[in-house]
C-alpha cells in the first residue's frame, strides 16, 4: 500500500527552507513529516525574534509540532528500548529544546546517558554529553565525558579540541593546552 504522500503546511515550509533549502531542489526527495516535525522543534530556540511576529493560530502550531517531534521520539524509543540511536534521537529532540522547555537539560541528559548504557564505546555520545554539560556550565563533567570520547577514539581531534574548550572554561589552561598540542599533532 502506498503511502500518502504528505504536504507541509506552510509554517513547515518556512523553517525547513531556512534550514535546509527549498522543498524543490532537483534531486533533493521531500522529507518525511517527521523530518520536517524536527526541524521546526530544532529551529524554535534560534528563531526568538520571529516566532513574536507568529500569529497566536501560529504559534499553536508551532507547539502541537514541538509535541509531535517527542511523541514521535518517544515512540520510537518504547518501539527499539535497547537501541542507542533510539535514545539518541530522543535526546536531540530534548536538547533542541534546552532554553524554551522547562526541564530539557534533564531530559537531554537522562537521554544521552541512557544511550551510552546501551553503547558504551561510542565517543559520539560522550562527545554529546559533554556539550550539553559545557552549556549547563559542569565544566568537570564535561572534561569527563571528552576525556572518555579521546580515550575511545584516540585519534579524533574533535574529542581533544572540545576538551581544550572544556579546560579553558573551567580555568586549567595548561591542560587546555596540551589537548590543544594534541589535536594539532591528529
Amino acid at each position: 500500500m502506498l503511502k500518502p504522500e504528505y504536504r507541509p503546511s506552510w509554517l513547515e515550509t518556512e523553517f525547513y527552507e531556512h534550514f535546509v533549502g527549498s522543498w524543490g531542489m532537483p534531486g533533493m526527495c521531500h522529507p518525511s513529516k517527521e523530518e520536517s516535525t524536527f526541524v521546526v522543534a530544532k529551529w524554535i530556540p534560534s528563531r526568538d525574534r520571529l516566532l513574536e511576529t507568529l500569529t497566536q493560530e501560529e504559534r499553536a502550531t508551532v507547539t502541537q509540532l514541538i509535541q509531535q517531534s517527542i511523541r514521535e521520539a518517544k515512540v520510537a524509543v518504547n518501539l527499539a528500548p535497547n537501541n542507542a540511536f533510539m535514545w539518541e534521537n530522543l535526546a536531540r529532540v530534548y536538547q533542541s529544546l534546552i532554553g524554551v522547555a522547562s526541564g530539557a537539560e534533564n531530559w537531554t541528559v537522562a537521554s544521552v546517558q541512557r544511550a551510552i548504557q546501551l553503547d558504551p564505546a561510542n565517543p559520539i555520545l560522550r562527545l554529546d554529553l559533554g556539550g550539553v554539560y559545557v552549556a549547563q556550565t559542569m565544566y568537570d563533567e564535561a572534561i569527563q565525558q571528552f576525556t572518555i570520547a579521546a580515550n575511545l577514539k584516540p585519534d579524533w581531534a574533535n574529542a581533544y579540541y572540545n576538551l581544550a574548550y572544556a579546560y579553558r572554561l573551567s580555568g586549567k589552561t595548561d591542560r587546555a593546552i596540551t589537548a590543544l598540542e594534541k589535536t594539532l599533532t591528529l
